[in-house]
């Protein structure tokens, strides 16, 4: 089974704000499981977002956008 993690311990991994995972996790470019009522992220999908840049793609799509 696959660790589960909490919003505050994928923020600590990624390096990043609370609040941007729990963007992530609204915009879908994330996935989390539900647990009653908390939420919380498998750290295999951390590593599949880390491994892929999904952040990164998106960045450089609005850039072209912009252009």
């Amino acid at each position: 089974m696959d660790r589960l993690l909490t919003v505050a311990e994928a923020a600590s991994i990624l390096a990043c704000s609370p609040a941007a995972i729990r963007k992530w996790l609204y915009q879908r470019r994330l996935s989390s499981v539900k647990v009653g009522r908390l939420t919380r992220i498998r750290a295999n999908d951390v590593e599949a977002f880390v491994r892929t840049g999904r952040d990164s793609e998106i960045v450089r799509r609005r850039a072209r956008r912009v252009s």
